[in-house]
């Protein structure tokens, strides 16, 4: 099965088998972002009032409508799940997610019985792990003096 990667840290991308998928509204990378890292069906009613929350139901349904039509076009009609009730990702959507990526390295590392403050050798080549793909996704932060995070 094709694999769907979503990057959350710098300016959010979405990825199709290693091929980056252009997708012309921010709200439906903000919406695939959500339902991804909320691993849960939503009802229309309460997306379309989530995303458009100035707008009365009628149109903000209408909004949901045409950002669920651009966002399934661009996923090959893969992934979502879309009913007239609720929308999901689908059963087989397993989506690698920079985000939990990174915190899956931090928990290996808090595994190994330490204190935080003192990482032991198997620790440090995760923490650069985690380092690397924050760095690699969000290089203006890193480089940003004000932050601390410069080299």
């Amino acid at each position: 099965m094709a694999q769907l990667t979503l990057y959350l840290f710098g300016p959010p991308r979405v990825a199709v088998d290693g091929v980056e998928r252009y997708i012309r509204r921010r709200k439906a990378v903000a919406l695939l972002a959500y339902l991804a890292v909320t691993r849960q069906p939503h009802s229309r009613d309460a997306l379309a009032t989530l995303f458009w929350p100035d707008f009365d139901q009628t149109s903000a349904r209408d909004n949901l409508r045409h950002t669920l039509s651009e966002l399934h076009q661009a996923l090959d009609r893969k992934w979502l799940m879309i009913d007239r009730t609720t929308v999901r990702l689908g059963d087989d959507a397993k989506p690698w997610v920079d985000l939990w990526q990174f915190h899956q390295l931090l928990s290996d590392c808090q595994q190994h019985g330490h204190a935080k403050d003192q990482p032991c050798s198997a620790c440090l080549p995760l923490l650069q792990q985690a380092v690397e793909l924050y760095h690699k996704e969000c290089p203006l932060l890193w480089n940003w003096p004000h932050h601390g995070f410069g080299r």
